[in-house]
């Protein structure tokens, strides 16, 4: 007996986010279906990969592979130049997880300048995620995409 898939309706839509520009631009979500249900109706952008790096230290990093892929990089620039080489990779994710308070509190100055760094030498789309503190979050978000 074959499958045959039962359709189903999803009132809800997913908006479409492109990051960065040119060629390289990613577009994220538009559809209004529920995630792979490609037989209830067509998704207009397919899924996307994205390398996530953190400024807390890629040494968290415990996987053989990561740590041999990453074997020699020291700098977040470091890190987002050997990422951008990994295969099937759409889009960068910067996580700014040491700007919390709560924590090492590096300040927005200093991470807006690894947010600079990393934006000069790569080509692919950047998206910023930043510690989860919703103060600290705002400025660094403002000051990030003003530089």
């Amino acid at each position: 007996m074959s499958f045959v898939p039962k359709k189903q309706a999803f009132n809800a839509k997913i908006n479409a986010v492109t990051l960065g520009t040119g060629e390289k631009a990613v577009v994220l979500g538009g559809q209004n279906v529920l995630p792979f249900y490609t037989f209830d109706a067509a998704i207009e952008n397919k899924p996307k990969i994205g390398v996530e790096l953190t400024d807390a230290g890629m040494e968290l990093c415990t996987t053989p592979g990561m740590q041999e892929f990453y074997a020699g990089c020291t700098t977040m620039v470091d890190y987002a130049k050997k990422a951008e080489t990994m295969e099937g990779a759409d889009f960068l994710c910067l996580h700014f997880e040491s700007a919390d308070p709560n924590g090492v509190n590096r300040s927005v100055e200093e991470c807006v300048a690894d947010a600079k760094a990393v934006a000069d030498v790569v080509t692919m789309p950047i998206a910023i995620m930043g510690c989860k503190n919703v103060e600290k979050d705002g400025q660094l978000f403002s000051k990030i995409a003003e530089a």
